[in-house]
């Protein structure tokens, strides 16, 4: 039940990806890879110790100008295997421009599989979104960003990105950025006196350059990758009936170690109306 996280001959190691602020005990076993059916372990009293890792600390990205003109006001994590939702959670003034979220509760999905995400902001803005994948402290613009809606200027979006099968178990960091910009050598009204066309990133201050005044807010959150269940639903054939009074035939194929099918009327959450040891079921009356 381990994580091997070093096999070699020297007295050093390092263990990447972890938690912050999460304590983890650490194990040493000598091996020998050389006997039959090696490699065999050593695994009396081996040696031990424990650390706790320090939290993961971000920049805090700000907005120079009144926050409350643009701000996101909807997060919602969407067919995941524990959907989170944000609602109406307004502006910041303290710090302006950036609320942190991670002390929500998480939403989570396994390994190999897609999150969505609902965002809506309080008028029409450009949005961007990033995942620290490394856990390094910082949002790389180049591997870490997961959505740009570009240069549209929009009230509100849905993006989702996939988890890659070998993504480490734990918990991650999604940061959301909104901007827009207004040039005031248009008045308004004009098309081009609001623009979503400039290209920020995780960090940068929205203040004023030039004829520019920039508006926006950033806001965090955390979810966990849970580890690849080996079971999964390959194909549904769904069944219909005309009346209210006929029951319905469903069936799914299942890969995998497959040992029972729960049945629900709802997409999450909810009590499962039937178990079955096959893929069948028929609706009640």
């Amino acid at each position: 039940g381990n994580t091997v996280v070093d096999i070699d001959g020297d007295t050093s190691f390092s263990a990447s990806l972890l938690n912050s602020s999460t304590l983890y005990y650490f194990f040493v076993y000598s091996y020998n890879s050389a006997c039959a059916g090696g490699p065999l372990y050593y695994t009396t009293t081996p040696l031990n110790g424990n650390t706790t890792t320090g939290a993961i600390t971000y920049c805090t990205p700000v907005t120079a100008n009144d926050p409350t003109l643009r701000y996101i006001d909807d997060v919602e994590f969407i067919g995941t295997l524990n959907d989170v939702s944000n609602f109406a959670n307004g502006f910041s003034l303290v710090p302006a421009g950036y609320q942190d979220f991670s002390g929500l509760p998480n939403a989570t999905q396994q390994q190999g599989e897609g999150m969505n995400i609902y965002v809506a902001g309080n008028r029409r803005g450009h949005f961007k979104a990033w995942i620290d994948w490394n856990k390094d402290g910082t949002f790389d613009v180049f591997t870490e960003e997961v959505y740009d809606s570009g240069n549209i200027a929009t009230t509100s979006t849905t993006f989702g990105y996939i988890i890659s099968l070998g993504q480490p178990i734990g918990e991650y960091t999604l940061r959301i950025r909104y901007y827009i910009s207004y040039d005031f050598f248009y008045s308004p009204g004009d098309p081009l006196y609001e623009s979503a066309i400039y290209d920020f990133d995780a960090c940068e201050t929205f203040d004023t350059n030039g004829a520019y005044t920039e508006y926006g807010e950033a806001e965090d959150y955390t979810f966990d990758v849970l580890p690849r269940c080996d079971a999964q639903i390959t194909s549904i054939t769904n069944g219909e009936a005309c009346g209210v009074s006929e029951a319905v035939d469903l069936n799914v194929v299942g890969a995998g170690n497959v040992t029972s099918y729960h049945w629900y009327a709802n997409e999450t959450g909810g009590a499962a109306l039937a178990t079955t040891a096959t893929g069948s079921w028929t609706t009640p009356l």
